[in-house]
Order: C-alpha cells, then sequence, then structure tokens
C-alpha cells in the first residue's frame, strides 16, 4: 500500500480590542490518506477471429495505478506455443516456449486498451490457455 500524506492547517485568528496587544493562535489538523495499489488486467474477446495468417484474440484492458509503473507478464503451458509471435499493441514478442514472458507494461501510473493478435508458428495452438498478470514496479 502506498501512504499519501496531506496536511491541512486551519488557522483561527483572534481579534484582541484595539487596546490589547493583537493575539494570534493557530490549531492543525493532520490527515493522514493510504491509497491502495490496484492493478487489473481484462480480456475482452469482442471481435475475435481468424483472419487468414492470424487470430485476433481481442483486446487487453490494463490497469494499474503504481506510481513506478508495471510490467505485463503472460503465462502459458512450459512447452507449448514455441515460436508463436504475440502482437499487442505495437510490440511483438516471439514465445520460447519457457512458460512466461514479459510482454511490456508502463514507467507510470496508467489505463489502456490494447489489441491482441497471435500469429500461430508451425507448430500452430498446442495449448488453450494464455494468463496475463500485471506486476506493479
Amino acid at each position: 500500500m502506498l501512504k499519501y500524506s496531506l496536511i491541512a492547517t486551519i488557522a483561527l485568528a483572534t481579534i484582541a480590542a484595539p487596546s490589547a496587544v493583537g493575539a494570534q493562535s493557530s490549531t492543525g489538523y493532520r490527515l493522514s490518506l493510504s491509497v491502495p495499489v490496484v492493478c487489473q488486467v481484462r480480456h475482452d474477446a469482442s471481435g475475435a477471429g481468424f483472419n487468414g495468417t492470424a487470430y485476433n484474440l481481442g483486446r487487453l484492458n490494463e490497469y494499474c495505478n503504481a506510481p513506478a509503473g508495471y510490467d505485463l507478464r503472460v503465462s502459458y503451458a512450459p512447452g507449448a506455443l514455441e515460436g508463436m509471435v504475440l502482437v499487442l499493441g505495437n510490440r511483438n514478442l516471439i514465445l520460447d516456449g519457457s512458460g512466461q514472458a514479459m510482454m511490456s507494461g508502463a514507467d507510470m501510473p496508467n489505463i489502456q486498451q490494447r489489441p491482441l493478435v497471435a500469429i500461430p508458428s508451425e507448430v500452430g495452438f498446442n495449448t488453450d490457455r494464455l494468463e496475463f498478470q500485471i506486476l506493479p514496479r
């Protein structure tokens, strides 16, 4: 959790009678606010389909309020999908069959929606699952 502090000071001035020495007093309040880090990725399959050479998998909706940004990781069955190219927005990633890879991310808090396309290798789709996760930095 991130913690931000907000200080609010309220000054109360007392007005003395003209014959008295002008006196002022103030009272302060310290207000503390905690903002949790929330990062989410959601898949929207609308528009999914095959276009002859690639599979349109829909869109990924990313949201993360981490001050230093986030990384987006894809996980899949180890030994599967070797050579497949995932295209997320304008970023291409060739999967090596390891079971996970870092796709991309952002250097600051961000909300974005990017199209997701899969270009299969000669082995095709030998798993039915891709999982995406946002990791705050």
